[in-house]
């Protein structure tokens, strides 16, 4: 019986190890019990979980103190994930045969006790095995996790965090199972995955949603992806033009009307616009593998592809794990990798999200201390580019049942996730808000169109966020059909907003909270020749000094990416605000003008292209009577002299 014990404690199948007619130490007396016994192990044997669950359950009402009875019916109880009656006959096995309960079968009610959400008592048990160690590394490790969970989830119903759950408002949720919510970055518009009952079987489709004052309306399938096969885990790009999706083989081969590598893989398909639909979708290559890829999530700027692997290891053990890939300049996505950082476990992650903030990852996952089953976390991306300690939603968000399929709006705070909470057995799509500890960093779309100045053509120049070390916040190509981009910006703070074109001048501004708020930007991009003046503004200079800030020159360092390939020569133009005298400005802009060449100098462009002047105060292209004008004076202009 010991073995029986041991074998339960770590979660393996335990009836697997006994066989019918071969007493255990917690045996029955009653013949016909005995024989119920046997034929329970018979049926789970065969995987009958039904009738092996009805035969011990007989056995137990001829011998109430038929210890091997109650443990195999919580074995199979257990299989179910009915951890609470699974418990429960546990907890009667020990109060049958006292003398059989030993540390191991404590260390089996512990992880019972937590599975059920009675962690107060979980803990009691806990206490009683201070001193108890598992014999293999790999139970210790299991152990330990255990320990953990069992400690942070009583503590964490203790002191709940403070959110309330609701249905989604509208008409999105039906009779049939919704899930997995994809958003574009405005926060109004959203994909989302319904299973379809046809006469012949049960599908997966995706369907558009429209809010409208914080009501969802469904406005229909999504034309050009779905067909008679499962589509699911849809993500979007933060302006809804890319998507990819998950689609399996099915019975028989195939991947419906696609192509794939085996098992389930991630597809990727782009708006088209005189269409009014989405194009054919087609395999995204390399990140797909002959393993199982699902769940995808794209980053706002469609340049980071997030997405769950899962294969069997060469002793057969199935492992599942977070991989990201990056798109590269071709277009095409680059190899898949495992996640740097502590987020993949020795258990399973699923269901990665990364926020348009681009620095929050909320993922599901048991390998980490939780509630039970499958929690929710976020990790935060460090300086270093590695995803640091996932922190847990906490309670209630998080349960003793499984949590997943969560989504965080731009804002930072709402969050939809999948539960059958309202409707067992029906998956619904519901609501709450984030805690702020474990909140994003609220975004809001930067959207726009690029243009050639003359021509007014559209433009697929790349558009960049960056911060002001120079990091990326988000870079995308505007769209080369009509010019139109998307980029999240923070909500509060600024960034440096560059776009730029080979054969054009860049444009480049600092832009924050409260820049092109309220329309969408239009951005003209002069041609690079004779005659063509760029204005930059976000030159960093010490106050009133010509003396450049030893900080990251986004604009110069621009600069010298555009005359590097070239042998034309230019003007280097300072000009100053009209803010004290005009010999003091004049000098001051002539210097600052001379800091410029010396700086393109010292990075390698010939000094014999350049030319540096200063015009001061005398040349303003706004009022100096306000702050705002005044910024606009304080400007370097780089004109193409020939």
């Amino acid at each position: 019986m010991r073995i029986l014990c041991l074998l339960l404690a770590i979660g393996f199948p335990v009836v697997l190890a006994a066989q019918p007619g071969r007493p255990l130490l917690g045996a029955s007396d009653d013949r016909r019990a005995a024989k119920l016994w046997d034929e329970a192990i018979a049926h789970y044997s065969l995987g009958e979980l039904a009738e092996a669950e009805a035969a011990c359950s007989a056995a137990i009402e001829r011998d109430a103190s038929f210890f091997d009875a109650w443990m195999v019916r919580a074995q199979v109880r257990e299989d179910g994930g009915r951890w609470a009656e699974a418990c429960a006959d546990v907890k009667a096995a020990c109060a049958a045969r006292p003398e059989l309960v030993d540390a191991r079968l404590l260390a089996l009610l512990v992880r019972l006790a937590y599975r059920s959400g009675e962690y107060t008592e979980a803990l009691q048990v806990l206490e009683r095995l201070a001193t108890w160690r598992p014999v293999t590394a790999e139970e210790q490790e299991a152990w330990n996790l255990l320990v953990a969970s069992v400690q942070f989830a009583e503590e964490a119903v203790r002191e709940p965090v403070p959110t309330e759950a609701v249905q989604l408002p509208g008409d999105v949720n039906t009779a049939m199972p919704e899930y997995y919510p994809a958003l574009t970055l405005d926060g109004n518009r959203m994909l989302f995955t319904r299973e379809i009952r046809t006469e012949r079987r049960v599908q997966e489709d995706f369907f558009w949603a429209e809010c409208l004052e914080g009501t969802w309306t469904v406005t229909g399938p999504v034309v050009g992806v779905n067909t008679s096969g499962n589509e699911g885990a849809p993500a979007l790009r933060g302006d809804g033009r890319v998507l990819v999706f998950t689609a399996c083989e099915e019975i028989g081969g195939g991947y419906g009307p696609r192509e794939g590598m085996g098992s389930c893989d991630i597809f990727e398909t782009r708006w088209v616009e005189e269409a009014g639909r989405f194009g054919p979708a087609t395999h995204v290559g390399q990140p797909n593998s002959k393993a199982w890829e699902s769940q995808p999530s794209l980053s706002s700027d469609g340049k980071t592809l997030l997405y769950v692997r899962s294969a069997r290891d060469a002793e057969g053990r199935r492992w599942q794990d977070i991989f990201v890939a990056d798109r590269e300049s071709s277009g095409r996505w680059g190899p898949g990798r495992p996640l740097t950082g502590p987020i993949n476990t020795s258990g399973k992650e699923e269901n990665p999200v990364l926020h348009p903030d681009g620095k929050s990852l909320y993922f599901a996952s048991d390998g980490h201390p939780g509630m039970g089953g499958m929690d929710l976390f976020v990790s935060r991306m460090q300086p270093d580019g590695r995803w640091g300690d996932p922190v847990n939603l906490g309670y209630p968000i998080n349960t003793a049942a499984d949590e997943n399929s969560l989504l965080v709006a731009p804002d930072g705070r709402l969050a939809m996730f999948a539960s059958d909470r309202g409707t067992p057995g029906n998956l619904d799509l519901w609501t709450f808000e984030l805690p702020e500890a474990v909140a994003a960093t609220p975004q809001r779309p930067l959207t726009g169109r690029v243009v050639d100045a003359s021509s007014r053509q559209p433009l697929a120049a790349e558009v960049v966020l960056l911060y002001s070390d120079g990091g990326t916040h988000a870079r995308v190509a505007s769209d080369r059909a009509d010019g139109s981009f998307t980029l999240p910006l923070p909500e509060v703070g600024s960034l440096q907003f560059v776009v730029d074109l080979p054969g054009y001048a860049f444009f480049s501004q600092t832009v924050a909270d409260t820049t092109f708020r309220e329309t969408s930007v239009e951005i003209a991009l002069q041609r690079w020749k004779v005659g063509a003046t760029l204005t930059l503004r976000d030159v960093r200079f010490d106050t009133n000094s010509a003396t450049l800030q030893a900080t990251h020159q986004s604009e110069l360092d621009q600069l010298v990416e555009l005359l590097a390939p070239g042998n034309e020569r230019i003007r280097i133009t300072g000009h100053t605000d009209a803010t004290g005298s005009s010999a003091t400005n004049l000098e001051l802009s002539e210097r600052r003008a001379g800091a410029v060449k010396d700086y393109l100098v010292a990075r390698g462009i010939d000094a014999s292209r350049l030319v540096a002047t200063g015009r001061g105060s005398a040349e303003p292209v706004a009022s100096n009577d306000t702050e705002e004008g005044r910024a606009l004076n304080r400007r370097t202009e780089i004109t193409v002299i020939e």
